[in-house]
């Protein structure tokens, strides 16, 4: 019984080693490899920005705006934004996230909020 507690205690000892091991080498290339990165970026910018933009956006369309952040994206004030009938319009309805205080607001969705709400302006014109 002692034996098997000790074949344990040394396998355990066994995989934190490895584990470790395994994590220096990982920091040992990441240290490696970023300041050759970085001088890559530093000369050609514009590349690395085209190279990773479509993560950002495919980041960007996935995630839940604030009602703060909606106004910012359609041109408008909060209060104007809590004032308006928009609000209640279906695509609207359709977008958000109820769960939350305040509510949330697809991302991807803002075209066609932005659409409903540039007809409600053309309306009141």
């Amino acid at each position: 019984m002692l034996d098997d507690f000790v074949d344990s205690e040394t396998k355990v000892k066994g995989e934190t080693k490895q584990k470790l091991k395994g994590e220096i080498m990982e920091q040992a290339t990441l240290d490696y490899y970023e300041p050759i990165f970085l001088e890559v970026v530093k000369r050609n910018p514009d590349k690395f920005v085209e190279i990773i933009r479509p993560f950002v956006e495919r980041k960007k369309s996935s995630r839940w705006l604030t009602t703060e952040e909606l106004c910012e994206e359609l041109g408008t004030s909060t209060s104007s934004w809590l004032k308006s009938d928009v609000r209640n319009h279906p695509v609207v309805v359709a977008a958000r996230r109820t769960d939350t205080r305040p509510y949330k607001y697809k991302a991807d969705h803002i075209e066609a909020i932005q659409k409903v709400w540039d007809e409600r302006k053309g309306r009141k014109r």
